[in-house]
């Protein structure tokens, strides 16, 4: 099993670090290539393969439905971990949004 993306919030500023969203997307997207690479070689090695008649041809069926269901797998895996940097990212603009309204001190009396 692959781990999912970092959580960003550990390259905030307040805890240290230094985790940069685009590179961590880059991986993910880099990764996500490979893997299709993958399944593509797989799929067209095992296609040319079978022998060139009618039995062939149903034998490349199964070979073109796993080679789709897994794409599928790697597609979904990837909009996950894309997904979930979002989210980090989000995360962290809102917790700096908040500290647009901090107050520090007390306020003066009048």
């Amino acid at each position: 099993m692959v781990a999912g993306p970092p959580d960003l919030r550990a390259g905030h500023p307040d805890r240290g670090g230094s985790v940069r969203p685009e590179r961590v997307a880059a991986r993910v997207v880099t990764a996500g290539r490979a893997e299709l690479d993958t399944v593509r070689d797989w799929v067209v090695n095992a296609a040319s393969s079978v022998p060139h008649n009618q039995a062939g041809e149903l034998m490349k069926m199964p070979i073109v439905s796993r080679g789709v269901a897994r794409l599928s797998e790697v597609m979904l895996k990837s909009n996950g971990e894309l997904n979930a940097i979002g989210a980090n990212i989000a995360q962290i603009g809102a917790e700096y949004s908040a500290l647009s309204v901090q107050k520090f001190g007390s306020e003066p009396t009048r």
